[in-house]
């Protein structure tokens, strides 16, 4: 029987766009995470720099106001030490073209719930 007690991964969700968090918040909440929502990059990096242990995967739209999701990955790759960093886009083509390094640094994702969570699912407990 699973501990109760046990505390849930903390996935932070970074998106512009309001339904996509709660989607995503959603989503994630009954696939067994815990979630922080984030609807741009700088409050994500704030938090993400402030307390790096306190979260288990990143989960990031590429365009956004702002900085875009491949600059937060750039800025918060010193703390993610192996946690891993998912690129959720409409886009993953696109973004495989214009930042082909930074694509083999991460996870693209074309913009697929289920895919998302067979992801994280797999990383996180391989």
């Amino acid at each position: 029987m699973e501990d109760m007690f046990m505390t849930k991964p903390m996935i932070i969700a970074i998106d512009d766009d309001e339904l996509i968090l709660n989607m995503l918040r959603r989503m994630l909440e009954r696939a067994g995470y815990s979630v922080r929502l984030f609807p741009d990059g700088e409050s994500a990096l704030q938090a993400i720099t402030s307390d790096p242990e306190a979260f288990a995967a990143i989960v990031c739209d590429w365009h956004m106001p702002g900085i875009w999701g491949h600059e937060v990955y750039q800025r918060s790759k010193p703390h993610l030490r192996d946690r891993p960093f998912i690129l959720f886009t409409s886009e993953p083509e696109p973004f495989h073209n214009a930042h082909p390094t930074v694509a083999t640094e991460i996870h693209v994702l074309n913009k697929n719930p289920a895919q998302l969570i067979d992801l994280l699912h797999t990383l996180l407990t391989s």
